[in-house]
């Protein structure tokens, strides 16, 4: 069965939030003193409603959110007048009663719906008119919104979500502060009054020092960055045919310029605590600008070492009016370990290379809490980079089933119809994508494309698995002639599934590394295609959200029997010690110096454990880690560009 399918066009949805701290500004309502700002010894003048009616917004002395069962060790918002109280919504003590395992049972069960409504103020003679709020926010299925109303409260302008880079289980600062331009509602108006809206689904949300300020002093806030290797996973293999490039967009959201900016980016390998690198630059930036940072190096990867890294961004500004938003962390790995099904049977080995986008902000608006996804049909595309292998006519690498995982609302079994369609990427195409032509698409079946060429398909109805459940489909030959996907060294591929209306993000998080939420099976950063009636589009998914998974299984295998002229001698490769246990070790011994050779560790059935390529080479040690395959027989293969040979090995733990 051949499946067509047509141009897409890709482009980008981005939400900017920022925050801001300890300003000295011109208050147009409330400021520091004033009672309704700081919720000093109540709600004052504020109201609340509240769905269902007992779950409201209340005073705490203390301001802290701490009757709920999950509340732990997370203590009061660290707000310049806490000491005077703060307003709180507690989902979490609403739902359960304060008591562990009580899901359901308290005195208002979720989902809530609260609102902290303002008193009326007037904006007359102000053009510029900005929210400035101390909050602490801690999120599991929640949302949190403002309206601005300029009749008195007779109606409301809804205003945007904001706190969506807060994952699931992550928290805002107890010091944070945010600032929300109102003008182009507020400015001028006579009869004004705010409100906060929280979509409640635990655990809480606390508000204080709550201002109407005219334009803010400078406050640069780094508004998103290249994610470094495109892929959070990647070999050893793939990361040394890479070079990594770095660029950070920075908005100033502020009433002033920025007389000097400094940026720096730099890579810490968080395995050995040190710098593999850093490069800097300095900029100005005026008031509402908006300015993309590239930095003028890049780092070259050939020689980085197995482990977690960190991509550490900073902006320094001395006239900055908070500390808010100028640090944005991302991580990665650089793996030479990976076994068979990867870290808990999760991965296989080439199911790591994955396009991703710095943005973390858009994915949540396609499911929201607890929605049954989106309405519409949904491509996801994963990008992949093969590595720099020698090419032998007899041996071959192949992408012969693709992995897939979703959801879909309700408990039982689910069964849905996978489409997936696999595309090399054309050699003008930068690793990193920058030179991407989004306008020229996706097009196959008869349509040429510039930057992609159709090379393979699945097609499958998945019949009564569990949600979340990974299951596996066959690749086919875009001819339809093979059960399998010839792959070549050093190209680039897309693999783009169409996902039925009502499936939902797959994702896993850890939320306790160094305070910064990140995946812990995979981090499916993603474009993501929606058509909602206004038109298609594609999104890109942040750090903080899932994708639909999916991935290659990669094959490699020997396509013959050889010759006496087509093997290296016995000599060539010696196994250091078999049985092996954690770690493999070879020692490779030329009769002359080779300009490249492969070497491939894999099974019986082909399934790629590691490899690496070396170049210019005579005689060399190597080792590969085995701790995490299962014990069993396995294959080292060595090959060059006209010869090979191949070695069996045993693990046992």
């Amino acid at each position: 069965m051949k499946k067509h399918f047509t141009k897409l066009l890709f482009t980008f949805l981005t939400i900017v939030l920022i925050g801001q701290a300890g300003i000295s500004q011109t208050y147009i309502w409330g400021g520091p003193g004033d009672k309704n700002s700081e919720f000093d010894g109540g709600l004052n003048d504020w109201t609340v409603t509240a769905t269902p009616d007992s779950a409201l917004w209340v005073w705490e002395a203390d301001g802290a959110a701490d009757r709920g069962a999950y509340y732990g060790t997370s203590g009061p918002i660290q707000s310049p007048s806490v000491s005077n109280g703060a307003a709180v919504f507690d989902s979490d003590f609403y739902d359960n009663a304060g008591i562990q395992g009580n899901v359901g049972n308290g005195i208002a069960p979720t989902p809530q719906t609260g609102e902290l409504i303002s008193p009326e103020f007037s904006c007359e003679g102000h053009t510029s008119v900005w929210i400035q709020f101390n909050q602490y926010f801690r999120n599991y299925q929640s949302t949190t919104t403002y309206a601005v109303s300029i009749d008195g409260g007779e109606t409301w302008i809804d205003g945007h979500p904001f706190n969506t880079d807060i994952a699931l289980n992550a928290a805002t600062d107890d010091s944070s502060v945010k600032l929300i331009n109102i003008s182009d509602i507020a400015a001028n108006q006579p009869n004004v009054k705010i409100k906060f809206i929280f979509n409640a689904n635990y655990y809480f949300w606390i508000i204080d020092d709550v201002y109407i300020i005219d334009s803010p002093p400078a406050d640069p806030q780094i508004a998103g960055t290249w994610y470094p290797p495109n892929r959070f996973n990647t070999p050893q293999s793939q990361i040394a045919n890479d070079s990594m490039y770095f660029i950070m967009d920075v908005i100033n959201r502020g009433g002033a310029d920025v007389a000097e900016m400094g940026a720096k980016v730099r890579i810490l390998n968080l395995s050995t605590d040190v710098n593999y690198f850093e490069d800097s630059t300095t900029v100005a930036l005026a008031a509402g600008d908006t300015i993309q940072i590239s930095f003028t190096s890049f780092m070259p990867t050939s020689e980085m070492d197995t482990g977690l890294y960190a991509a550490v961004y900073d902006i320094f500004a001395a006239d900055a009016a908070s500390q808010d938003g100028k640090r944005h962390i991302q991580y990665f790995r650089v793996n030479g370990d990976t076994p068979i099904g990867g870290e808990d049977g999760f991965w296989t080995y080439s199911n790591m290379y994955t396009v991703s986008d710095a943005n973390a902000t858009g994915g949540v608006s396609f499911q929201g809490s607890g929605a049954a996804g989106p309405v519409n049909d949904v491509y996801n595309i994963n990008y992949y980079k093969m590595a720099d292998w020698v090419e032998n006519d007899n041996v071959y690498f192949r992408a012969t089933e693709a992995n897939l995982a979703i959801s879909m609302s309700g408990s039982g079994p689910i069964s849905y119809p996978v489409n997936v369609f696999m595309f090399e990427v054309a050699d003008t195409v930068d690793n990193q994508l920058f030179n991407w032509n989004f306008i020229d698409g996706i097009i196959v079946d008869g349509n040429e494309s510039t930057q992609l060429t159709y090379v393979g398909y699945a097609a499958e109805n998945i019949e009564n698995v569990n949600n979340y459940d990974l299951v596996t489909v066959p690749l086919t030959s875009s001819d339809d002639e093979d059960d399998y996907v010839e792959l070549h060294p050093n190209k680039k591929y897309f693999l783009a599934a169409l996902w039925p209306k009502g499936t939902r993000y797959f994702a896993a998080y850890d939320n306790s590394f160094q305070g910064y939420s990140r995946f812990y099976f995979d981090q499916r950063l993603s474009l993501v295609y929606l058509d909602d009636g206004s038109g298609a589009r594609f999104y890109t998914l942040g750090g903080d959200y899932g994708a639909w998974q999916q991935g290659l299984i990669l094959k490699f295998g020997k396509a013959f029997d050889a010759t006496d002229d087509e093997l290296l001698p016995d000599n060539t490769v010696t196994i250091i010690q078999n049985p092996a246990d954690t770690e493999l070790g070879v020692n490779i011994n030329f009769d002359n110096t080779i300009e490249k050779a492969t070497m491939v560790v894999h099974n019986i059935n082909g399934d790629v454990i590691d490899m690496k390529t070396v170049k210019n080479i005579q005689k060399g040690s190597y080792k590969f880690y085995t701790g995490k395959i299962p014990a069993g027989t396995y294959i080292f293969t060595l090959f060059t560009k006209d010869k090979l040979t191949s070695k069996k090995f045993v693990v046992q733990h």
